[in-house]
């Protein structure tokens, strides 16, 4: 899929609502200031953005894009787990709107979905969506 629909959003947000509830040892937390080369302005005011709002760690997939997201009758499978660590649960939810390019209002729809708020939405999912698409520019240019 290249676009969600309200159900999409709906069967995205389920979804990553019980991966974000799991609770699994052994398992690393990511470092996006390690994994993350560019230290641009834009990049920096992201991680201080980030830093002034409280985090949400939780597992996450961290790679979801539309290779890795199945749309079914059943809801969304997930696979190609390579990048699953601890994270915040916003990286996941920032992903998603930019994979897909949510506008503002679907954004928002997803938000409510997942938490019921927007614990996710503004500053702090826009910081996170920065530091996502900075990081997939640089995984691609190092992964032609």
């Amino acid at each position: 899929k290249q676009h969600l629909e309200k159900e999409d959003i709906t069967a995205v947000a389920e979804t990553l609502k019980r991966l974000h509830a799991l609770s699994i040892s052994d398992i690393p937390h990511i470092r996006l200031h390690t994994l993350i080369k560019s230290r641009d302005a834009d990049i920096v005011e992201a991680f201080e953005t980030i830093e002034n709002h409280p985090q949400e760690i939780v597992l996450c997939h961290n790679d979801l894009n539309p290779r890795n997201m199945l749309f079914t009758d059943n809801g969304v499978k997930l696979i190609d787990w390579e990048f699953a660590a601890y994270n915040d649960a916003c990286f996941d939810l920032a992903a998603v709107c930019v994979e897909y390019a949510l506008t503002p209002k679907e954004e928002r729809f997803l938000m409510q979905q997942y938490s019921g708020s927007t614990i996710c939405f503004g500053e702090k999912l826009d910081a996170f969506k920065v530091l996502y698409t900075k990081l997939c520019e640089e995984w691609f240019a190092d992964h032609p």
